[in-house]
């Protein structure tokens, strides 16, 4: 069974209104692959790129319209959000401002690294 196959069998399970867990036992997969059948990434866009078309050009944090956003974790944010986020991940990981650990914590500036 092809990839396509696995992906129309996973659809039309859940269309039926299978969970994803439901789906996955009847296919013999996760419910996280199951998941993934049936909302596949694009093959020809990278992952910051489908993060943004998801967003629809918005920051996930405030909602505000954003041209060139910076993707913490898996959240296309903008720079305010983006700096907030990442002094919380500081805090929480217990860093000090400036020093050396500092680095430990990075974002990935949105048309960088695609």
């Amino acid at each position: 069974m092809t990839t396509e196959d696995r992906q129309r069998k996973a659809l039309r399970l859940r269309l039926k209104g299978l969970t994803y867990r439901e789906i996955g036992a009847a296919m013999g997969v996760s419910g996280m692959r199951a998941w993934q059948l049936v909302n596949p990434l694009p093959a020809a866009t990278s992952t910051l790129a489908w993060l943004r078309e998801a967003a629809k050009g918005r920051c996930q944090g405030c909602r505000q319209e954003v041209k060139n956003g910076i993707v913490v974790g898996e959240r296309y944010l903008c720079r305010e959000c983006a700096a907030a986020a990442a002094g919380y991940l500081k805090t929480l990981m217990g860093l000090e401002e400036g020093g050396a650990e500092e680095e430990a914590v990075t974002t990935k500036e949105a048309g960088h690294g695609e």
